[in-house]
């Protein structure tokens, strides 16, 4: 039974090539699919052994003794406990326990990852560390295989079996200390090839995903270990390598190279080197950085007292609320550079400050304290305490630009538990003593606890959300018309996937133009609103299922749907009133009830607030054009903004510019206003009409001051 946890657990080094397109979110729900099932089986299995087996029941309360007083178990338990009460106090309570279908996160996330660490440290002994690592090295080696060959054909940025390559570079960074320990712990060739060859790789690799943060990581902690190797290198032998003069010689090739760089930075060569193009754009226009400054503004004053009182600052917002954070504090001028809802901080620290609060945060930077003070406490540096401080270094600077996922986070809480049972020492072997009875029931109740737990989460949430995703996009794959019979039971039981099937449920249905289409969407409307009523703050589906009702009231005219949509989006204002896009949704709403008045009032406010969004002038321009002939002129002004801030933005949508102008080519010309004539004509002139070579023409006539009869097509 041992062993086959032990195999389990070992399972998990596969974790980051998992990949599952029969759901939703293929490169993370199958991921955390598969882990938790392993856990909850594990936890199963190990209180069954525990309660059946006794000398496994002696053994696990040795090391539950054993570790109980552990600094780093210690900090650990206590950020779990801080986590589970900022849950009990978040804004929205469900979403705190349960987390989301992407992320994998929420209470039951950290539970699932604390029941890791325990699981790990209590089972794993020394060779079974070293097999996961061995077995991590592996899938580290296909990733990085997948990601050369995406890079060979063409994928500017891959992220490999991982998805995301921003996520790819953190899990490198562990593989580069896999890469070590089993270097020095494995004497075969074949061991020693694998983790030379994925050691070497790792380091293109980080940089080929242009990922900043793990690059500055990468760069800190490499110079850090070979600072303290270019001092006390000779206590450090392997074989006849003297490591302090290589320390000496490689360290002054990176300070050379930093100080190069750093200085022409700007030249464009610097633009074609994967990883260090990224590095030298950071600077005021650059996007990112930008969005990376306002969103630590959005937190900061999330959790000011004098804003938000003393029990956000305290307790946080709760897990997995930090959108709602976000959406409160948002930042206008954010919108300029990124209009994607940022549902993390983008910086640990800060993921926690807001999520539990100061608190929280306190005992999760202990986690990192007592990390660092167990490997930094031996007496002689060596090259697992190297290993050890390169790892913490380079993946917390890495978290201070990011945030975790199932990949980095099962590794991170595996090498948790590594270090907190490093050196392992062996657990007393006499029997149990009188006193120790008591250790049995308190290992028991963490057990108990832990498995069923687990087991509860899994049935009740896990397994029917991977199900229901999984039923419901096959059924959508494999049938060209929906049968709501059919498909009616993967609405149930409610679980988080609930949001990602009824939305894209509903928006697959909008527009209905058939009678039968028309009987689905009101179906597909049902079902949203059922979810609206459970999860009102939910208002990114909110403003969704608003547009939906937009769209569809535009298509029938029916005002009573239009009615609706408006309703909802007056709701998403209120949640977040700085939002520019829930102003436009609302502008063009009332566009199509007719009230344009009321319309540009909505625009006025969104432009008072930042006049360089051209997005508003977009809608304005469109407010303007269903007005009516009468305001064409102050119309083409606006859409004339809107080119002159974002040239891309206006060709982006040129689908129903072309259109619109294709009208003011007329109108302007039968009014014979030669100068918005020849704007409006020069602007379709340059995106490429198919009367282009006409209007040239046309240009020239108007040009010597004649205005032929010109008969305009309906186009």
């Amino acid at each position: 039974m041992k062993n086959l946890m032990k195999i389990l657990l070992l399972s998990l080094a596969a974790v980051p090539l998992i990949r599952d397109t029969s759901v939703f979110f293929a490169d993370s729900a199958g991921k955390i699919f598969f882990t938790r099932s392993v856990l909850a089986l594990v936890g199963v299995l190990l209180l069954s052994s525990f309660i059946f087996n006794k000398s496994f029941r002696e053994d696990i309360t040795r090391k539950v003794l054993l570790f109980v007083r552990n600094p780093l178990v210690l900090s650990v338990s206590c950020f779990v406990i801080l986590f589970a009460l900022s849950a009990v106090f978040a804004v929205d309570t469900y979403t705190a326990f349960w987390g989301d279908v992407q992320r994998g996160e929420g209470l039951v996330g950290i539970v699932y990852f604390f029941a890791l660490f325990i699981f790990s440290l209590l089972i794993f002994e020394r060779k079974d560390w070293l097999w996961f690592f061995k077995l991590s090295l592996i899938a580290a080696a296909i990733l990085l295989l997948r990601e050369f060959l995406d890079l060979f054909s063409g994928t500017e940025r891959p992220g490999s079996f991982v998805g995301n390559p921003t996520f790819l570079a953190g899990y490198l960074i562990f593989a580069i200390f896999y890469s070590t320990w089993v270097f020095k712990e494995t004497s075969g060739k074949f061991w020693k090839y694998i983790s030379a060859g994925v050691f070497v790789l790792s380091f293109p690799g980080i940089f080929i995903t242009e990922t900043r943060g793990a690059i500055l990581g990468l760069v800190l902690g490499a110079v850090l270990v070979l600072a303290y190797f270019s001092f006390r290198g000779s206590e450090v032998r392997y074989k006849n390598l003297d490591l302090k003069k290589l320390s000496i010689i490689i360290l002054s090739a990176v300070f050379i190279f930093s100080a190069l760089f750093l200085t022409t930075r700007k030249a464009e060569f610097w633009q074609s080197v994967p990883g260090l193009a990224r590095v030298a754009a950071i600077g005021s226009q650059d996007i990112s950085t930008q969005t990376r400054l306002l969103g630590i503004n959005s937190s900061l004053r999330s959790v000011a007292p004098e804003e938000n009182g003393w029990k956000k600052l305290i307790l946080g917002w709760g897990p997995n609320n930090y959108i709602l954070a976000f959406g409160e504090y948002y930042n206008a001028e954010q919108y300029k550079y990124e209009i994607e809802w940022f549902d993390r901080a983008h910086n640990r620290i800060l993921d926690a400050l807001v999520a539990n609060g100061l608190l929280g945060l306190l005992a999760y930077l202990s986690i990192w304290l007592f990390y660092f003070k167990k490997i930094l406490r031996q007496h002689r540096f060596s090259f697992e305490t190297a290993s050890f401080t390169f790892l913490g270094i380079a993946f917390l600077v890495h978290l201070l630009f990011v945030f975790d996922n199932i990949s980095t986070s099962v590794s991170l809480f595996m090498i948790l538990a590594f270090t907190a049972g490093y050196p392992f020492i062996a657990a007393p072997s006499p029997q149990l003593e009188a006193r120790d009875k008591r250790g049995t029931i308190y290992a028991g109740t963490l057990l108990a606890v832990l498995a069923l737990f687990l087991c509860f989460v899994f049935l009740r949430g896990d397994a029917p959300a991977y199900l229901d995703m999984k039923e419901y996009l096959s059924f959508k794959r494999t049938n060209q018309s929906v049968n709501l019979e059919d498909i009616d039971s993967v609405f149930s039981p409610f679980t988080i996937a609930q949001k990602v099937i009824r939305q894209d449920f509903l928006l697959e249905s909008v527009p209905a133009t058939t009678e039968k289409s028309a009987g689905i969407l009101s179906a597909a409307f049902l079902r949203a609103e059922e979810y609206i009523e459970k999860m009102p703050n939910d208002f990114r589906f909110l403003a969704a299922v608003a547009g939906a009702y937009t769209r569809q009231g535009n298509e029938k005219k029916d005002i009573t749907l239009l009615k609706k949509g408006e309703e909802y989006l007056r709701k998403v204002l209120v949640f977040s009133p700085e939002r520019p896009d829930f102003g436009y949704g609302l502008s063009l709403n009332l566009v199509y009830q007719k009230r344009y008045t009321e319309a540009k009032e909505v625009l006025d406010k969104v432009i008072a607030e930042d006049s360089g969004l051209a997005d508003s002038y977009y809608y304005y321009g469109i407010a303007l054009w269903f007005e009516g002939e009468e305001s064409y002129a102050q119309a083409l002004e606006y859409f004339e903004k809107v080119f002159n801030l974002k040239p891309w933005l206006f060709k982006e949508r040129i689908g129903n510019a072309e259109s619109i102008y294709s009208h003011f080519v007329q109108y302007f010309y039968n009014k014979r206003d030669k100068a918005r004539f020849n704007t409006v004509a020069h602007r379709l002139i340059e995106n490429k009409h198919p009367q282009s070579s006409a209007l040239a023409q046309l240009l020239l006539e108007v040009e010597k001051g004649s205005w032929p009869r010109v008969q305009f097509n309906s186009q």
